[in-house]
C-alpha cells in the first residue's frame, strides 16, 4: 500500500506556545500533558514552547508554527500564549524586553494566530508571567512579573475591542481572546496549599513545580470547555472506539473513515 498520496493530517489541534513554562509542561504532570491527555483522538495538542525565549523571539517563528503549511494539524481550534516570563527580567539582562516592545510584540502575536488559519480563528488565552520566589542575586522579581501581567491583560482587552464575534453572513467570527492572570492565581492557591508559593514553584524560584502546572491545568481546562466544540467529551474521536467497529473486515476500511473538524472534504 503505497502513501505517496495520503490525506491530510484528520486530528484538529491546540498549539501551546510560550518559553520554558510551556516547553517544560509536557510532562504528564504539565498542563500540556495533561491537555493531550483530556484531548486524546480527539486533537492533537502540540508543544511549542522554547526555553528562554522572549515575545521578540517569538515573533519570528509564527511563520514555522501557525502557518497552514507548518505542519500542525487543521483547523486549530485553540492556543495558549504564555511569554512575559522572560521578556520581564530586570532592564540590562539579555533577555529584557521593554514594556513597549512586549506590548507590541504580544499584539502582533494574538493578531497572527487569529489571521492565520484558513477556518475558524482558534479561542486564544493569553496567560501573563507567574510570580516568583526572589532569591538573593536573581535578576526576576515580583514587581516587574506584576507589571507585565497588567501589559499582557491590557493587549487583550485592546485585541477584544476590534474582535467580531458576530460577523455579516458569509464572515469568520473571531473568538474573544481570554486573559489568565497567573501572578493572582498562583497567590490565590499558596495560600491554600500547606506548602505554600515554594509547593508550586521551584527551588530556583521560576519554574513550576507539578502542583503549580495542576492549578494552571485546571484553570485553562475551565476556559476552554466554556467554548462551543471545546468540551473533550462531547468532540467525537477522530476514528470511531473499537466497540463500535464491525467484526467485518470488509466493512471495517469503510467504517474507519475520520470524522470531526479536522476532517477536510
Amino acid at each position: 500500500m503505497s502513501l505517496a498520496n495520503a490525506p491530510p493530517n484528520p486530528y484538529p489541534s491546540i498549539v501551546c506556545f510560550g518559553d520554558s513554562q510551556t516547553q517544560y509542561a509536557y510532562s504528564k504532570q504539565g498542563f500540556v500533558g495533561q491537555l493531550a491527555n483530556a484531548y486524546q483522538r480527539r486533537a492533537d495538542v502540540v508543544n511549542r514552547g522554547f526555553s528562554g525565549y522572549t515575545t521578540r523571539d517569538a515573533v519570528h517563528l509564527l511563520k514555522y508554527v501557525f502557518s497552514p503549511t507548518a505542519g500542525v494539524g487543521q483547523p486549530i481550534l485553540a492556543a495558549t500564549v504564555w511569554l512575559g516570563c522572560n521578556d520581564s527580567i530586570n532592564p540590562g539582562e539579555k533577555q529584557y524586553v521593554s514594556e513597549k516592545d512586549y506590548s507590541l510584540n504580544l499584539i502582533q502575536i494574538i493578531k497572527t494566530i487569529q489571521a492565520s488559519s484558513p477556518y475558524q480563528p482558534p479561542f486564544i488565552i493569553v496567560l501573563g508571567p507567574t510570580p516568583v520566589i526572589e532569591l538573593p542575586g536573581a535578576a526576576h522579581k515580583n514587581d516587574r512579573k506584576l507589571l507585565y501581567t497588567d501589559l499582557a491583560q491590557q493587549v487583550v482587552e485592546q485585541a477584544n475591542e476590534h474582535t467580531d464575534a458576530s460577523p455579516a453572513e458569509g464572515g469568520k467570527a473571531v473568538p474573544r481572546v481570554d486573559f489568565l492572570d497567573t501572578y493572582a492565581l498562583f497567590h490565590s492557591a499558596a495560600k491554600q496549599h500547606q506548602g505554600g508559593m515554594e509547593a508550586l514553584l521551584d527551588e530556583d524560584g521560576l519554574h513550576i513545580k507539578p502542583d503549580g502546572y495542576e492549578v494552571l491545568f485546571q484553570a485553562i481546562i475551565e476556559r476552554f470547555k466554556n467554548q462551543p466544540g471545546l468540551k473533550p467529551e462531547e468532540m467525537p474521536m477522530v476514528f470511531k472506539d473499537w466497540k463500535e467497529l464491525s467484526a467485518d473486515e470488509n466493512k471495517v476500511g469503510e467504517e474507519l473513515k475520520p470524522r470531526g473538524p479536522g476532517v477536510r472534504q
